[in-house]
């Protein structure tokens, strides 16, 4: 019988829309920003994102937390939110709400921790992270582990399958980071997102992403 390690144990299934409650959380601090600017700049901007340097300071450590429930500008934040419910929303059905919260949380802190320790020795330790990409990323690959031939429609317009569309993510998100690609996005956040994603499948939830596509292959033949 294989035995079940205390990280691994299963969370009772639930559901009660936390993804509408991740939603409107995000919109409300992003609304807060822009209509108390007085109120962002003391304590929103100066309190909720990530700088790696003050981080590793230990000035304000919670932020690896805390900055991804801020974003920057309007397009910023409809395309996290937009991504959030339609992959969050089917995340939380599969997993249940209470795994769901956690993987999302815990991947984009995570990502917040390895983003700190990388940024600040290539000298970036002053720069500021905000936004939930890094977790949406866990979510993308979260869809495509569960539903990976699944055909999704990229603006509406382009059908795509599931697990090609988080190669695809991987593999432009590496070259950016490689060539300095739209160089105001954490590309290395996206990386993170997904690496940790996989690492949450592989050691909670005993699954191995790459071996559900091949698996799943089978039967779209």
């Amino acid at each position: 019988m294989r035995r079940t390690l205390f990280f691994q144990r299963p969370l009772p299934y639930t559901y009660y829309n936390a993804t509408i409650i991740l939603v409107v959380i995000n919109v409300a601090i992003f609304l807060i920003r822009y209509l108390a600017p007085g109120f962002d700049e003391n304590i929103i901007w100066k309190y909720m994102p990530l700088v790696p340097d003050q981080v590793l300071r230990l000035e304000q450590v919670w932020t690896v937390f805390t900055y991804m429930f801020v974003h920057g500008d309007p397009f910023h934040i409809i395309f996290n939110m937009l991504a959030l419910l339609i992959f969050g929303i089917a995340m939380e059905h599969k997993m249940g709400s209470h795994e769901f919260l956690l993987y999302y949380l815990l991947t984009g802190t995570l990502t917040g921790v390895l983003l700190t320790f990388v940024y600040d020795p290539m000298g970036w330790g002053h720069i500021t992270v905000v936004g939930a990409s890094a977790a949406i990323y866990a979510l993308l690959l979260a869809y495509a582990t569960y539903f990976p031939y699944s055909t999704l429609l990229i603006w509406g317009i382009i059908p795509i399958k599931a697990y090609i569309l988080v190669l695809g993510l991987v593999a432009f998100s590496v070259i950016a980071s490689l060539f300095n690609i739209m160089g105001n996005v954490s590309h290395l956040g996206h990386l993170g997102g997904v690496l940790f994603g996989f690492l949450y499948f592989l050691i909670r939830l005993r699954i191995n992403p790459v071996k559900e596509i091949i698996y799943t292959r089978r039967y779209y033949k």
